[in-house]
């Protein structure tokens, strides 16, 4: 009898141990997200605000598919697409 009560103790302390561990993992890959994947929409439409503002005072433009700035004479962004 005691016997089966110390197997499911044990039992129940390895579960919790990778419940704990399970948390950890879940966290770290949380934390792991990059800045813009963690941005609102509100931060992303005030982020590509200042980014049209900054290209306009710089004679550069902004790429509409990946973001990057371009010299003004560029009219094909390295990712492929052309300036619009």
């Amino acid at each position: 009898m005691y016997e089966i009560l110390g197997e499911l103790a044990n039992i129940a302390v390895k579960v919790i141990v990778l419940i704990g561990i399970i948390k950890i993992i879940k966290n770290k890959i949380d934390d792991s997200k990059t800045a813009e994947e963690k941005m609102t929409d509100k931060q992303k439409e005030i982020r590509q605000k200042e980014m049209d503002r900054y290209s306009e005072q710089t004679e550069k433009w902004t790429c509409p598919s990946c973001g990057s700035l371009n010299q003004k004479y560029l009219t094909t962004c390295s990712c492929g697409k052309t300036k619009e």
